[in-house]
């Protein structure tokens, strides 16, 4: 119900505003949708689904047709600012109660991002970003981000790629498939300032196939180990 506005007249003693009786009507009405509106958010955080929980929160919002965030049901954050830095978005973690919060540990989670679909009426995972303590905190907080995605198989939802705190990049390889290929397609620059502009994968196809003895690798990896061996074999005498 919108809020009921008590018509004071077109001027003092004018004559044409609400009765006394109209006037206090209006204000019963008002208090009791305030009264409902106060208990409402009252029972979203009794429940746990808004605010004041004693181990942890979290906020529904809820987008679905007629309770739109906006006119296309978007969540969007809005800052206004001339500095060259903007406000973040803060997820939380410790451990404990709100009353008495402790440090988080090795492994705990500090946040997740889920992107979801609806699958026959189900809303089912498709990918995520998640940010996990990587060793235990001293006077930082070492994390690594994880990537999440679903596959059509049965390996499902899973971390696919991670980002270590010391800067490493790692790609899984999903246990229903041989390999994986790691495809970069921008602009590579290497630390003698050297570039490679075209394509570069995880895939290797030699220039010389009869160079290699033997059937020849396919895979940066096997080349390396296989060069690897070589050099081995050139500095012992002996070899596979």
């Amino acid at each position: 119900m919108a809020i009921e506005l008590i018509n004071t007249g077109t001027s003092a003693n004018a004559g044409n505003g609400d009765s006394i009786r109209s006037a206090f009507s209006k204000v019963n009405l008002n208090f009791e949708e305030l009264q409902t509106s106060v208990q409402s958010i009252q029972d979203a955080i009794d429940s746990g689904e808004i605010g004041g929980g004693s181990t942890g929160t979290f906020i529904d919002f809820t987008t679905e047709p007629g309770y739109p965030l906006n006119d296309t049901g978007e969540l969007t954050f809005f800052e206004i600012s001339d500095q060259s830095s903007v406000n973040p978005m803060l997820f939380r973690r410790g451990r404990g109660t709100l009353a008495n919060i402790s440090s988080v540990v090795a492994g705990d989670e500090l946040g997740e991002i889920q992107f979801q679909g609806i699958i026959y009426g189900e809303p089912i995972t498709g990918a995520g970003i998640s940010v996990v303590v990587e060793e235990e905190p001293l006077g930082s907080v070492p994390c690594r981000i994880d990537f999440l995605v679903s596959d059509n198989t049965v390996d499902g939802y899973g971390a696919r790629a991670s980002l270590s705190s010391t800067g490493t990049f790692k790609v899984d390889k999903l246990s229903s498939r041989d390999s994986n290929t790691l495809t970069l397609e921008q602009t590579l620059t290497f630390p003698d300032n050297t570039e490679q502009s075209t394509a570069w994968t995880g895939e290797y196809t030699p220039g010389t196939p009869s160079d290699w003895n033997g059937t020849a690798p396919t895979t940066i990896a096997e080349a390396i180990d296989r060069l690897a061996a070589l050099v081995k074999t050139l500095n012992s005498g002996t070899g596979a």
